[in-house]
């Protein structure tokens, strides 16, 4: 497992798919393919968007040589009528699935918490891209 699997084994395990972060809070649909899944504001869709991306994965397989690695970029959110908007850092990208298909991902920042979590779980690493890559 290189540097670029390793991040998005940490984006799949802690990320949001088929979303991109919403102005106002929460998140909005960015696949259209989910359209018949995804509600908004509903934890369980966004759940079974996961786990269908998941099926996907294990499936279809990731072509990783069209894959790139996680961004990090910053966002603007709202922060109140009379203040100007945020900006919070979050992790994103696209996986290219073998048959072409693509799979977005967002994520909060990795903290430097989660480093060191990630870190000491190294050694599961190999585990955890086997059970959700295949």
């Amino acid at each position: 497992m290189n540097s670029k699997q390793f991040a998005w084994l940490y984006l799949i395990e802690n990320g949001v798919a088929g979303c991109r972060p919403s102005y106002y809070g929460g998140h909005e649909l960015s696949d259209k393919r989910m359209s018949s899944v995804y509600r908004d504001f509903d934890c369980t869709s966004l759940e079974a968007i996961k786990q269908i991306y998941l099926k996907e994965l294990k499936e279809i397989g990731v072509d990783w040589d069209k894959t790139d690695a996680p961004d990090s970029n910053m966002v603007s959110q709202f922060a109140g009528t009379f203040s100007e908007a945020d900006k919070n850092e979050m992790l994103s990208g696209k996986i290219v699935l073998k048959n072409g298909e693509t799979q977005t991902w967002i994520g909060d920042n990795i903290k430097v918490t989660n480093v060191f979590d990630m870190m000491a779980s190294v050694s599961e690493g190999h585990i955890k891209f086997g059970e959700i890559f295949g």
